[in-house]
């Protein structure tokens, strides 16, 4: 019987599941058992969603080959049943299982070739380890939150500290409407700038069952228990606190736009349409961490993707005692080169990750 070789992925957004889903098409030389770990209840990463909007991720380019050709290839029904938290049996010789609310605190390196992870289930409050052959895992996140031993190279460690995540110090707010007036408008509503050096992008993210616009903003001068904050226009009407003040700022310099001579949307049709309001601050997530510089005080927003992490990030760590065998490769994406931040640049990081398979056996 062949040898299971068995690999670790930490974190379950889409670079991670890219790394899986790679490394599973690998199997056919070998058994593999692959297991995704994520700190989250859910799995997804920046692919987020609240109320059928999205408040991450999600737009897919024309030059983004890879990620049409698997939209195409794996078809949405296909990718939500992979995604959904359970044990995947994909064929006979590949093994997926997904860790949801699992914690990964240190990484061992240097155990007989092999990875020995730490982790812990933040439900549960349960410690374990498990060992295995190959980690995949984010940069930027292992940088603040893992525990390496032995510790990292120096020009690894210092490359995932500075690496700066897209999207991590800013937040998205969605409105909701039960009219889509934007689509009747004297010009596209998608990348018209709010007046407002608070809002940067104004984009159309209706789907089949919600119409809906975000925008991408700085996030909330407030502490926040939750990254998520949802309102109805007439509780925010009412409310009288600091953060609610600052949100009506907001969704008054949007409204500013739909009463522009591009829309005439007049007061009272705004207040009949609008529905409900979403904001997600990135910057209040937990488990996503970034150097500041998206966004600097006193100038107007602007929104930018990260610039290339450099060659150390898409270098995989090796075995100190074996050179020739690695240990720990880098996903995120980040660590793209050509589409550093866009989901094209998450999927061609996994495939880098799966293309490193070839070199633990």
């Amino acid at each position: 019987m062949a040898k299971e070789v068995s690999i670790a992925v930490v974190g379950g957004g889409l670079s991670g599941w890219s790394a899986a889903y790679f490394m599973s098409k690998k199997a056919s030389i070998t058994r593999l058992r692959i297991d995704v770990f994520d700190a989250k209840h859910t799995v997804g990463g920046r692919a987020k969603s609240i109320g059928n909007v999205d408040v991450g991720g999600a737009w897919i380019w024309p030059s983004n080959t890879l990620a049409r050709s698997l939209i195409d290839k794996l078809c949405v029904p296909h990718f939500e049943d992979t995604m959904a938290g359970n044990a995947v049996e994909g064929h006979s010789h590949v093994n997926i299982t997904t860790h949801l609310s699992t914690c990964v605190t240190e990484v061992q390196y240097n155990h007989n070739n092999r990875v020995v992870l730490h982790w812990k289930n933040l439900e549960t409050g349960n410690v374990d380890s498990t060992e295995v052959d190959l980690v995949a895992l984010p940069s930027r996140l292992a940088a603040q939150s893992i525990i390496f031993s032995p510790p990292l190279p120096a020009q690894s460690h210092k490359a995932m500290l500075q690496l700066n995540i897209w999207m991590a110090s800013m937040a998205k707010i969605s409105l909701r409407f039960t009219t889509p007036w934007w689509t009747k408008g004297a010009h596209p509503i998608n990348y018209l700038r709010a007046p407002s050096q608070w809002i940067a992008q104004l984009m159309d993210a209706s789907t089949p069952h919600v119409n809906a616009i975000v925008a991408f903003t700085v996030p909330p001068p407030f502490p926040m228990t939750s990254p998520t904050y949802s309102t109805s226009p007439s509780e925010l009407t009412q409310s009288t606190s600091e953060f609610d003040k600052w949100l009506r700022e907001l969704v008054a310099s949007i409204q500013a736009i739909a009463s522009s001579r591009y829309f005439r949307v007049s007061d009272s049709d705004w207040k009949a349409t609008l529905e409900y309001l979403d904001l997600y601050s990135w910057q209040h997530d937990q488990f996503i961490f970034s150097t500041d510089g998206i966004h600097k005080p006193g100038h107007d927003l602007y929104y930018q993707h990260p610039n290339d992490g450099g060659d150390v990030l898409r270098e995989p760590i090796r075995f100190p005692d074996d050179p020739t065998k690695i240990g720990i490769v880098f996903a995120g994406s980040e660590t793209d080169n050509l589409f550093p931040g866009f989901v094209e640049g998450a999927l061609r990081a996994g495939r880098r990750c799966a293309e490193d398979l070839q070199h633990v056996n």
